[in-house]
């Protein structure tokens, strides 16, 4: 059992005022072998709000495809920042 080629792109843009945040998002697809689909299969508005690491969201999934008889779905996200703190090294930074 092995995975299939990946044919999808998701793109989207997404801006901040103060803790509010608004979005879009969009699917793509390069498989041509699916009948009657177009390349773009659904656009994705999200909203939502940040505190601290916290950040809820409401997105919802309005499909442009025709592949399945979707009228779409609404979610929520709920995302907590653990914070990065690995500090990537170059070969010339570490000391052999």
């Amino acid at each position: 059992m092995h995975q299939g080629p990946y044919d999808r792109i998701d793109f989207g843009a997404e801006f901040e005022i103060s803790s509010f945040f608004i979005g879009i998002l969009s699917s793509a697809t390069f498989n041509r072998e699916i009948q009657g689909s177009n390349s773009f299969l659904s656009i994705n508005p999200i909203t939502g709000l940040e505190f601290d690491k916290f950040k809820i969201g409401l997105s919802y999934d309005y499909p442009v495809s025709s592949i399945g008889n979707n009228a779409g779905t609404a979610e929520i996200t709920l995302q907590y920042d653990l914070g990065n703190t690995y500090v990537r090294k170059r070969r010339w930074q570490v000391k052999n």
